[in-house]
Protein backbone atom coordinates (compact mmCIF):
# COMPACT_ATOMS: atom_id res chain seq x y z
CA UNK A 1 0.00 0.00 0.00
CA UNK A 2 1.20 3.41 -0.78
CA UNK A 3 2.69 5.92 1.94
CA UNK A 4 1.29 8.99 2.79
CA UNK A 5 3.04 11.86 4.38
CA UNK A 6 0.85 13.20 7.82
CA UNK A 7 0.45 16.58 8.64
CA UNK A 8 -1.94 17.42 11.59
CA UNK A 9 -5.04 18.58 10.95
CA UNK A 10 -5.55 21.78 11.89
CA UNK A 11 -9.16 23.72 11.30
CA UNK A 12 -7.88 26.93 13.19
CA UNK A 13 -4.85 27.40 10.66
CA UNK A 14 -5.71 25.74 7.74
CA UNK A 15 -8.55 26.81 5.00
CA UNK A 16 -11.11 24.13 3.96
CA UNK A 17 -9.36 22.25 1.17
CA UNK A 18 -6.19 22.21 2.98
CA UNK A 19 -8.11 20.87 6.32
CA UNK A 20 -9.80 18.20 4.33
CA UNK A 21 -6.98 17.14 2.51
CA UNK A 22 -4.45 16.51 5.60
CA UNK A 23 -7.56 14.84 7.49
CA UNK A 24 -7.63 12.61 4.30
CA UNK A 25 -3.51 12.09 4.36
CA UNK A 26 -3.66 11.80 8.58
CA UNK A 27 -5.82 9.08 8.03
CA UNK A 28 -4.29 7.02 5.35
CA UNK A 29 -0.96 7.67 7.09
CA UNK A 30 -2.29 6.36 10.56
CA UNK A 31 -4.28 3.38 9.05
CA UNK A 32 -2.04 1.35 7.49
CA UNK A 33 -0.19 0.74 11.06
CA UNK A 34 -3.80 1.22 12.91
CA UNK A 35 -5.56 -1.34 10.96
CA UNK A 36 -2.54 -4.05 11.32
CA UNK A 37 -4.21 -7.33 12.73
CA UNK A 38 -7.03 -5.18 14.26
CA UNK A 39 -9.79 -7.31 15.62
CA UNK A 40 -13.51 -6.33 15.24
CA UNK A 41 -17.24 -7.90 15.02
CA UNK A 42 -17.86 -9.87 11.77
CA UNK A 43 -20.16 -8.00 9.11
CA UNK A 44 -23.01 -9.82 10.69
CA UNK A 45 -21.99 -10.35 14.32
CA UNK A 46 -21.80 -14.27 14.96
CA UNK A 47 -19.70 -16.13 17.43
CA UNK A 48 -16.53 -15.24 15.52
CA UNK A 49 -13.79 -12.53 15.43
CA UNK A 50 -12.04 -11.00 12.66
CA UNK A 51 -8.68 -9.38 12.34
CA UNK A 52 -7.71 -7.78 9.92
CA UNK A 53 -4.37 -8.60 7.56
CA UNK A 54 -1.05 -7.11 8.75
CA UNK A 55 2.64 -7.65 8.59
CA UNK A 56 5.19 -9.47 10.59
CA UNK A 57 8.71 -10.10 10.58
CA UNK A 58 10.08 -13.02 11.53
CA UNK A 59 13.82 -13.18 10.93
CA UNK A 60 14.69 -11.59 7.66
CA UNK A 61 11.68 -12.44 6.39
CA UNK A 62 8.62 -10.43 5.99
CA UNK A 63 5.12 -12.03 6.37
CA UNK A 64 1.92 -10.66 5.08
CA UNK A 65 -1.53 -11.47 6.33
CA UNK A 66 -4.83 -11.44 4.79
CA UNK A 67 -7.71 -10.44 6.90
CA UNK A 68 -8.37 -13.92 8.74
CA UNK A 69 -11.80 -15.30 11.14
CA UNK A 70 -11.56 -17.51 13.91
CA UNK A 71 -13.87 -20.56 13.97
CA UNK A 72 -16.55 -20.86 15.92
CA UNK A 73 -16.24 -20.27 19.83
CA UNK A 74 -18.36 -21.90 21.59
CA UNK A 75 -20.07 -19.95 24.52
CA UNK A 76 -19.34 -21.47 28.31
CA UNK A 77 -21.93 -23.31 29.69
CA UNK A 78 -22.03 -22.69 33.31
CA UNK A 79 -20.00 -19.38 34.29
CA UNK A 80 -18.27 -16.50 32.04
CA UNK A 81 -15.47 -17.20 30.84
CA UNK A 82 -12.40 -14.40 28.80
CA UNK A 83 -10.60 -15.93 25.68
CA UNK A 84 -8.12 -14.62 23.92
CA UNK A 85 -7.12 -14.39 19.89
CA UNK A 86 -3.43 -14.30 19.70
CA UNK A 87 -1.18 -13.92 17.04
CA UNK A 88 1.88 -16.56 16.18
CA UNK A 89 5.22 -14.04 16.24
CA UNK A 90 6.35 -16.79 13.37
CA UNK A 91 3.53 -17.19 10.82
CA UNK A 92 1.07 -14.25 11.86
CA UNK A 93 -1.81 -16.90 11.54
CA UNK A 94 -4.43 -16.31 14.47
CA UNK A 95 -5.15 -18.72 17.37
CA UNK A 96 -7.98 -18.65 19.79
CA UNK A 97 -6.89 -19.42 23.58
CA UNK A 98 -9.62 -20.83 25.58
CA UNK A 99 -10.02 -19.26 29.27
CA UNK A 100 -11.30 -21.34 32.27
CA UNK A 101 -15.49 -20.72 32.88
CA UNK A 102 -15.31 -19.19 36.39
CA UNK A 103 -17.41 -16.24 38.47
CA UNK A 104 -14.85 -14.16 38.10
CA UNK A 105 -13.30 -15.38 35.29
CA UNK A 106 -9.12 -14.15 34.29
CA UNK A 107 -8.02 -14.07 30.57
CA UNK A 108 -5.83 -17.11 29.60
CA UNK A 109 -1.83 -16.77 29.33
CA UNK A 110 -0.13 -16.29 26.57
CA UNK A 111 1.25 -18.58 25.11
CA UNK A 112 4.98 -18.52 23.96
CA UNK A 113 5.85 -17.29 20.46
CA UNK A 114 2.36 -15.53 20.44
CA UNK A 115 1.36 -12.16 20.66
CA UNK A 116 -1.70 -11.07 22.05
CA UNK A 117 -4.62 -9.61 19.94
CA UNK A 118 -7.44 -9.25 21.82
CA UNK A 119 -9.94 -10.83 24.73
CA UNK A 120 -13.35 -10.99 25.36
CA UNK A 121 -15.77 -11.89 27.91
CA UNK A 122 -18.39 -14.22 27.10
CA UNK A 123 -21.44 -15.13 29.13
CA UNK A 124 -23.26 -18.40 29.42
CA UNK A 125 -26.21 -16.39 27.18
CA UNK A 126 -23.78 -14.66 24.55
CA UNK A 127 -25.04 -15.20 20.94
CA UNK A 128 -22.67 -13.04 19.00
CA UNK A 129 -19.48 -11.66 19.66
CA UNK A 130 -19.58 -7.92 19.01
CA UNK A 131 -17.06 -5.04 19.26
CA UNK A 132 -18.80 -3.35 22.67
CA UNK A 133 -17.04 -7.11 23.90
CA UNK A 134 -13.63 -7.05 22.19
CA UNK A 135 -10.83 -5.63 24.09
CA UNK A 136 -8.24 -4.66 22.00
CA UNK A 137 -4.40 -5.99 23.19
CA UNK A 138 -1.97 -5.21 20.04
CA UNK A 139 1.62 -4.65 20.86
CA UNK A 140 3.18 -3.34 18.36
CA UNK A 141 6.36 -4.03 19.50
CA UNK A 142 6.52 -6.47 21.81
CA UNK A 143 9.63 -6.86 24.46
CA UNK A 144 10.95 -9.65 22.88
CA UNK A 145 14.70 -8.57 24.16
CA UNK A 146 14.72 -10.67 27.37
CA UNK A 147 12.76 -13.68 26.00
CA UNK A 148 13.67 -17.02 25.34
CA UNK A 149 13.02 -17.99 21.99
CA UNK A 150 14.19 -21.81 21.05
CA UNK A 151 13.04 -25.55 23.25
CA UNK A 152 14.61 -27.04 25.68
CA UNK A 153 13.81 -31.00 25.55
CA UNK A 154 14.71 -33.83 28.62
CA UNK A 155 13.77 -37.75 29.26
CA UNK A 156 11.58 -38.89 31.28
CA UNK A 157 12.81 -42.55 31.34
CA UNK A 158 15.77 -43.91 30.94
CA UNK A 159 17.77 -45.07 27.31
CA UNK A 160 19.73 -48.16 27.24
CA UNK A 161 23.11 -47.12 24.69
CA UNK A 162 24.80 -50.59 23.13
CA UNK A 163 28.38 -51.01 23.79
CA UNK A 164 30.61 -49.19 21.07
CA UNK A 165 27.64 -48.20 19.06
CA UNK A 166 26.84 -44.18 18.51
CA UNK A 167 23.23 -43.91 19.76
CA UNK A 168 20.42 -41.55 18.90
CA UNK A 169 18.66 -40.10 22.10
CA UNK A 170 15.40 -39.69 22.02
CA UNK A 171 13.18 -36.87 24.20
CA UNK A 172 9.86 -37.02 25.55
CA UNK A 173 9.47 -34.38 27.55
CA UNK A 174 9.21 -30.83 26.59
CA UNK A 175 10.16 -27.76 29.00
CA UNK A 176 9.75 -25.30 26.46
CA UNK A 177 9.46 -25.28 22.34
CA UNK A 178 8.31 -21.28 20.99
CA UNK A 179 8.42 -22.20 17.18
CA UNK A 180 7.48 -26.00 17.11
CA UNK A 181 11.81 -27.29 17.03
CA UNK A 182 10.79 -30.82 18.55
CA UNK A 183 7.48 -33.35 18.27
CA UNK A 184 7.28 -35.69 21.32
CA UNK A 185 5.66 -38.42 19.29
CA UNK A 186 7.32 -38.35 15.68
CA UNK A 187 10.93 -38.06 15.05
CA UNK A 188 11.74 -37.16 18.77
CA UNK A 189 15.19 -37.08 18.71
CA UNK A 190 15.53 -34.23 16.52
CA UNK A 191 15.27 -30.45 16.36
CA UNK A 192 13.85 -29.25 12.98
CA UNK A 193 14.26 -25.74 11.76
CA UNK A 194 11.43 -23.86 10.78
CA UNK A 195 11.08 -20.70 8.57
CA UNK A 196 12.76 -17.49 9.18
CA UNK A 197 15.23 -18.67 11.24
CA UNK A 198 18.59 -18.08 10.75
CA UNK A 199 21.18 -18.22 13.48
CA UNK A 200 20.77 -20.76 16.66
CA UNK A 201 23.54 -22.45 18.69
CA UNK A 202 22.85 -25.67 21.01
CA UNK A 203 23.43 -27.55 24.09
CA UNK A 204 23.05 -30.95 25.12
CA UNK A 205 24.22 -32.82 28.62
CA UNK A 206 24.19 -36.70 28.73
CA UNK A 207 23.72 -38.38 32.17
CA UNK A 208 25.22 -42.32 31.59
CA UNK A 209 24.56 -44.43 34.29
CA UNK A 210 27.77 -45.51 36.65
CA UNK A 211 30.59 -47.79 35.39
CA UNK A 212 34.17 -47.66 35.57
CA UNK A 213 34.98 -48.82 32.15
CA UNK A 214 35.75 -46.96 29.01
CA UNK A 215 35.20 -43.54 28.06
CA UNK A 216 31.53 -41.14 27.49
CA UNK A 217 30.75 -39.16 24.45
CA UNK A 218 28.04 -36.75 23.58
CA UNK A 219 27.60 -35.88 19.85
CA UNK A 220 25.49 -33.02 18.25
CA UNK A 221 25.13 -33.77 14.93
CA UNK A 222 23.59 -31.43 12.10
CA UNK A 223 22.68 -31.33 8.39
CA UNK A 224 26.58 -31.81 7.39
CA UNK A 225 29.51 -32.08 8.94
CA UNK A 226 30.64 -29.06 9.58
CA UNK A 227 27.80 -29.00 12.03
CA UNK A 228 29.19 -31.83 14.02
CA UNK A 229 29.78 -31.38 17.41
CA UNK A 230 31.18 -33.38 20.43
CA UNK A 231 32.57 -34.09 24.07
CA UNK A 232 34.19 -36.65 25.85
CA UNK A 233 34.80 -37.94 28.75
CA UNK A 234 37.82 -40.55 28.81
CA UNK A 235 37.57 -41.92 32.31
CA UNK A 236 34.68 -44.34 33.58
CA UNK A 237 33.10 -43.46 36.72
CA UNK A 238 31.97 -45.22 39.65
CA UNK A 239 29.01 -42.39 40.16
CA UNK A 240 27.11 -40.91 37.54
CA UNK A 241 29.10 -39.04 34.62
CA UNK A 242 27.48 -35.70 32.80
CA UNK A 243 28.76 -34.51 29.80
CA UNK A 244 27.51 -31.42 28.69
CA UNK A 245 28.66 -28.45 26.28
CA UNK A 246 27.36 -25.65 23.98
CA UNK A 247 27.75 -25.42 20.30
CA UNK A 248 28.95 -22.16 18.67
CA UNK A 249 26.51 -20.21 16.69
CA UNK A 250 25.30 -21.77 13.34
CA UNK A 251 24.37 -20.60 10.11
CA UNK A 252 20.62 -22.74 9.48
CA UNK A 253 17.87 -23.00 6.89
CA UNK A 254 14.58 -24.15 7.15
CA UNK A 255 14.30 -27.82 6.81
CA UNK A 256 17.85 -28.57 8.51
CA UNK A 257 17.98 -31.13 11.61
CA UNK A 258 19.78 -31.74 14.68
CA UNK A 259 20.21 -34.24 16.82
CA UNK A 260 21.65 -35.41 20.07
CA UNK A 261 23.39 -38.89 19.86
CA UNK A 262 25.34 -40.78 23.19
CA UNK A 263 28.48 -42.91 22.76
CA UNK A 264 30.17 -45.49 25.13
CA UNK A 265 32.08 -48.42 25.22
CA UNK A 266 31.87 -50.21 29.56
CA UNK A 267 31.84 -53.29 27.51
CA UNK A 268 28.11 -53.77 27.70
CA UNK A 269 24.56 -51.74 27.50
CA UNK A 270 25.00 -48.76 29.47
CA UNK A 271 21.74 -46.32 30.66
CA UNK A 272 21.39 -42.75 29.97
CA UNK A 273 19.72 -41.27 32.32
CA UNK A 274 16.57 -39.41 32.20
CA UNK A 275 14.56 -38.12 35.08
CA UNK A 276 14.84 -34.41 36.12
CA UNK A 277 18.53 -33.32 36.47
CA UNK A 278 19.19 -36.02 33.64
CA UNK A 279 19.74 -35.79 30.07
CA UNK A 280 18.59 -33.04 27.73
CA UNK A 281 18.72 -31.12 24.83
CA UNK A 282 18.04 -27.59 24.05
CA UNK A 283 18.05 -24.88 20.73
CA UNK A 284 18.56 -20.98 21.39
CA UNK A 285 17.61 -18.93 18.37
CA UNK A 286 20.10 -16.08 18.13
CA UNK A 287 18.21 -14.36 14.72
Amino acid sequence: MPVATFVQPNRATQNGTQYTANIDQAIASLGQTGNQFAPHEAATPNMTVVVEGGQNQSGTLLIVKGQQTTGTITAPTTNPRIDRVVIDQKTGDIEVVTGAEAASPVAPDIPQGKIACCQFTLQTSTMAITNLLIVDERALFPLVGNSFRGALVRKAIDQSINDSTTTNITFDTEEIDTDGFHDNAVNNHLFTIPTGIAIVRLFAQIVFDANATGFRRCLILGPSSKYNISNQNNLGAIENVAINFMSKPFLVSSGNTFLCSGYQNSGGALNVVGAANGSMFGIEVLE
